[in-house]
């Protein structure tokens, strides 16, 4: 039997409600390891990053929050492997192994920086309750 429009709105309401409630968790993984940048100039390193400021940056989708990168003993940037003339940052990094690593960082990170914003509401809730009383 078809749902009606009714139907799809609340099913689709229950199915945010959904999400919502699965996504107010801590992680059940540990920050994944990190390939260091090599210790000599030269040589170089692939991987994955994360930009937090990306993904907040970016309506409704990831965008390029998590993107391929290289590291460098001295610099590192973006794509799979440094390009000669191509502009790069100072300072080797540490990398992510696979882009599954770096979403489960990014994971973790955001749900510690969105944690700490709770912490403080939750903190001045309390104290504006305290002068209440």
């Amino acid at each position: 039997m078809a749902m009606t429009k009714a139907e799809k709105a609340e099913m689709e309401a229950l199915r945010e409600a959904r999400d919502l409630a699965r996504a107010l968790r801590w992680p059940e993984y540990a920050e994944p390891a990190m390939i260091p940048p090599p210790d000599f100039s030269g040589s170089h390193t692939s991987g994955w990053l994360f930009n937090t400021y990306r993904l907040t940056a970016q309506l409704g989708g990831m965008g390029d929050a998590v993107y391929r990168a290289w590291s460098e003993s001295t610099t590192h940037g973006d794509g799979q492997s440094p390009i000669p003339h191509r502009s790069a940052t100072q300072g080797g990094v540490h990398l992510f192994a696979t882009r599954l690593d770096a979403l489960k960082a990014l994971r973790l990170a955001v749900t510690e920086e969105f944690a700490r914003k709770l912490a403080r509401v939750d903190a001045e809730i309390a104290a504006e309750s305290a002068k209440a009383d």
